[in-house]
């Protein structure tokens, strides 16, 4: 039953990501249909998009050998370095500061307050604030029930049937799934025991997501709460059909979009399409398993920076002036 979810799931999210690749593609032909010097930015647009789909749809090109090799090797260095590690679990804990470096201590205290005094309701129905928290964050594929993001980003935790291959039998006329080698199965071993190991990862990094969600929720919450503009957009576009309940829908709504994109930038994202070229390729999985939270991370920190040079040069930070992302910069500092 797992394996046919996982490929009813795999199946939607491939014709999902096809058909967008197909318009996009389309709607470069009509932009840049004439020859001329933007041939070749179109040429790497293309390109571009071309690597973002086979990121996302995986690559078949690999023999099987190679790619039985490639997750026993794998399994074995995640085991090593990440497993049942309290050390580097704790590490991984202190991404936590992430959310102060974000909104400051104040702040969290004011949305852990707010976040008391919501009634928050799914389908109809109220709902525990914890429940409705990670309901959300699993709706969105950010919570780890059985991995952690470490261990996705390394390739070896894939749909079930991503491995299974498929050969043509001309006799009967009809696909046949091969059976899987000694040492395909081997490295299923591998990345299960690899999956098992990574548990103290995963409690720290879903305590982390959701403590972000639990803020930014509040935060967003809270400002279209206390917005009347907001309330009279609503009243306008749905006229009779207006009602608090649906307002407070529609606020819950739009709070909880936003506090998924917040686990995103301060959690980020390990699918492949969020690697580099490099750390996608063979070499690269094995030399830079582990360092694309580190580019992330750098990233980051660059985009807080740049935040707080722009509210120098704008002079922000004189008496009246709005400078959260200087703020933000003498946070990270204290961090």
């Amino acid at each position: 039953v797992s394996s046919y979810i996982s490929d009813v799931n795999r199946f939607n999210f491939t014709s999902f990501v096809n058909s967008n690749f197909i318009d996009s593609i389309s709607g470069i032909e009509k932009i840049y249909k004439k020859e001329g010097t933007s041939k070749e930015y179109a040429e790497n647009l293309v390109s571009y998009m071309q690597d973002l789909q086979m990121a996302a749809n995986g690559n078949n090109q690999t023999g099987r050998t190679s790619r039985a090799v490639q997750r026993t090797l794998l399994g074995f260095e995640f085991i090593s370095k990440l497993g049942i590690n309290p050390r580097s679990a704790a590490r991984n804990f202190t991404q936590r500061l992430l959310d102060y470096v974000e909104w400051g201590p104040a702040m969290i205290a004011q949305s852990n307050n707010t976040l008391r005094n919501v009634s928050l309701t799914k389908d109809g129905k109220s709902i525990d604030s914890e429940l409705y928290i990670e309901g959300a964050l699993r709706d969105a594929g950010l919570l780890f029930d059985e991995v952690s993001p470490q261990l996705i980003e390394s390739g070896l935790q894939g749909p079930a049937s991503m491995f299974n291959l498929r050969k043509w039998n001309e006799t009967t006329g009809k696909y046949e799934i091969l059976d899987k080698t000694k040492l395909e199965q081997f490295a299923d071993g591998t990345s299960w025991l690899a999956a098992k190991s990574s548990v103290i990862h995963r409690m720290a990094e879903n305590s982390n997501r959701k403590h972000t969600f639990k803020i930014a929720f509040a935060q967003m919450y809270r400002w279209m709460k206390d917005n009347p503009l907001y309330a009279s957009q609503k009243r306008k576009e749905w006229g009779e059909n207006f009602s608090e309940s649906r307002l407070e829908e529609s606020i819950q709504k739009l709070a909880s979009n936003y506090a998924k994109n917040m686990v995103v930038t301060n959690h980020f994202d390990y699918a492949d399409y969020a690697k580099s070229k490099l750390m996608r390729s063979d070499i690269g999985r094995f030399m830079f398993q582990f360092q694309h939270y580190s580019m992330e991370f750098f990233e980051r920190n660059l985009k807080i920076y740049r935040e707080a040079k722009g509210d120098v040069l704008a002079g922000r930070l004189l008496p009246g002036g709005d400078a959260r992302g200087l703020a933000k910069a003498y946070r990270l500092g204290i961090a």
